[in-house]
């Protein structure tokens, strides 16, 4: 199977853009080694240096994965990925003497023949979408407007795994994005974008976005993957 991956952001409201993004070239077989990676991270806006908080996290999670990725289960290099992406962040807030307010949200998706597994903290979400049913695969960890989990925490407090793989089909879509988007507009709407091409779609979303000109929109970042290609045999279940 092969992946066709888009991406984009948008600084909204804020002064600056705290979200990080990371995903392969724009198509990717689902067959290569470590398969097909995609991650983003939100750098918490009320808490000191979000951005660095959410692109150190990134790049840390990033290399861990493609260190570990060949020496075990997928689950086991997600798990390690987040595991240095915390101690990175985490010892970075004590060198700065911001420890307690520095931090991020991370969501990541990993794609290995026709399987998804992903792991995450925080409120950033992926979807998934199948003949137009949109659903949110992750569980989000805040209380209102505030985060109960989060990269950069000592331990973090919540961590959601994908507790079995979800077998993907041709046509199906992915979606991975920050608060500024699922917090803005709500599923529906983001489904009825989901269609054509993943740069199509995304520039759909944004233009949404910008046409509701929310006095309070936050950072928005976006990672779209649509698959193709012929169905595998494979082991994992349909079924979060």
């Amino acid at each position: 199977m092969k992946i066709l991956t888009a991406s984009a952001q948008y600084i909204g409201r804020r002064k600056n853009q705290q979200d990080s993004v990371w995903h392969p070239a724009t198509t990717q077989s689902t067959d290569a080694p470590g398969g097909v990676l995609a991650v983003v991270a939100d750098g918490m806006g009320g808490l000191a240096r979000g951005e660095e908080a959410s692109r150190l996290a990134t790049e840390v999670f990033v290399d861990t994965w493609q260190q570990h990725v060949g020496d075990g289960t997928v689950a086991e290099a997600l798990e390690a990925a987040l595991t240095q992406a915390n101690r990175a962040v985490h010892g970075y807030s004590e060198q700065i003497n911001q420890r307690g307010n520095f931090g991020t949200t991370l969501i990541a998706a990993a794609v290995t023949a026709d399987q998804l597994q992903w792991i995450s903290v925080g409120d950033s979400r992926l979807y998934h979408l199948r003949q137009g049913v949109l659903r949110q695969l992750s569980t989000d960890h805040n209380d209102g407007y505030y985060l109960t989990s989060y990269v950069g925490a000592r331990e973090p407090d919540e961590i959601d795994r994908s507790q079995q793989p979800v077998v993907l089909e041709p046509g199906d879509w992915l979606l991975l994005c920050s608060d500024g988007l699922h917090g803005f507009l709500g599923d529906d709407a983001i489904a009825a974008w989901l269609h054509g091409s993943p740069a199509a779609a995304i520039e759909q979303l944004m233009t949404q976005l910008r046409n509701l000109d929310h006095p309070h929109q936050d950072n928005v970042s976006i990672i779209v993957m649509t698959v193709s290609g012929t169905p595998q045999a494979g082991t994992g279940t349909d079924a979060t």
